[in-house]
């Protein structure tokens, strides 16, 4: 399977590197083989990792190395550093060689439309908001790379948030109550604005006014207030509170507000705002920390200054094209 934000499982990705190593230095191992073929068929996220893993290998083979001044000092061990055994070194340059590889295609994947756009009444682009009033007095504020369809019934009022974040003004009638869902969550209104988004893990909820009612598909119900915020899980359903901030929907004035949010969730939120592709290589951005106030009219220059005083690096190869590596 695939993680909440569309990208391969970290775990299975790099088990499949070492699978790719074990085989091409012993080919005719046989029971090697058997193992392999018994780890690919164990867990659907394996395969996945895997077929990409190929891909990606097949692809670099094909590639000119139009950036190599650029990719080889990620390929190199830094000056001064403790040298990791061999199977650790290549595995991390197979891993930098799929980041080549999505720099080979990058172009392609630019400005394509989600798929689960299609139908949806309200679509943004990359960097792109939209702000919106519905004839009943509601209004909504849609984050860039969003989706949002209206589902208006006699009775009841509900929109459906194909994929991305919303922010929700809403026209409070007791009669025809107003609903967001997203990925089978439900924020039910009692007269308030909050905001919706998808998150590394499933759904998160803020509620800036009023009160909402969040149920998950797995009938697991909460109730937020004025200043509190919430993580759906979407494989359990678990309705979690979390830390909120004072900036609730900030990114509708280019303002992003974190409190010890890990580099990896940073960097999600930054990405429906930079027009291009942000490439991570490593596992490390789960262990660093960041807090602040940042801008969103710059998100490589924002990314930048997350990234001081980290052991982090942060290089803009192409205008399009930003690679993160965590050591």
């Amino acid at each position: 399977m695939t993680t909440a934000n569309g990208g391969i499982d970290e775990q299975a990705e790099e088990e499949a590197a070492d699978w790719d190593i074990l085989l091409k230095e012993a080919p005719d191992d046989a029971e090697l083989y058997a193992r392999f073929e018994q780890w690919r068929a164990s867990r659907e996220a394996n395969a996945i990792a895997w077929a990409a893993i190929q891909q990606t290998v097949d692809l670099i083979g094909r590639m000119s190395p139009t950036h190599r001044a650029q990719w080889e000092p990620f390929t190199r061990d830094p000056q001064g550093a403790v040298r990791y055994p061999t199977l650790r070194r290549k595995r991390w340059t197979i891993r930098v060689a799929a980041v080549a590889g999505a720099c080979a295609v990058v172009v392609l994947g630019v400005g394509l439309t989600d798929w689960r756009g299609i139908g949806a009444d309200y679509v943004t682009k990359a960097g792109e908001t939209r702000t919106f009033t519905l004839a009943d007095g509601t209004r909504i504020f849609l984050a860039p790379r969003s989706a949002l369809k209206l589902a208006y019934q006699p009775g009841q009022r509900g929109v459906e948030l194909r994929y991305g974040e919303g922010y929700f003004e809403v026209k409070h009638d007791p009669a025809r109550p107003f609903s967001v869902a997203l990925d089978g969550v439900t924020v039910r209104d009692i007269g308030t604005a909050f905001d919706v988004a998808e998150s590394d893990s499933g759904v998160r909820v803020e509620v800036a006014e009023g009160e909402v009612a969040v149920q998950s598909d797995h009938g697991l119900t909460r109730s937020l207030k004025q200043g509190e915020a919430a993580a759906v899980k979407l494989e359990t359903g678990a309705i979690e509170g979390v830390n909120t901030t004072p900036l609730i929907g900030g990114w509708r004035h280019n303002q992003l507000s974190l409190q010890d949010a890990s580099m990896a969730e940073a960097i999600n939120r930054l990405r429906p705002f930079y027009r291009g592709k942000i490439v991570v290589v490593g596992r490390g951005l789960s262990k660093v920390s960041v807090t602040g106030f940042y801008r969103l009219d710059d998100p490589v220059a924002t990314l930048k200054l997350m990234a001081e005083q980290q052991k982090v690096r942060v290089t803009e190869l192409t205008p399009w094209l930003v690679l993160v590596a965590a050591f």
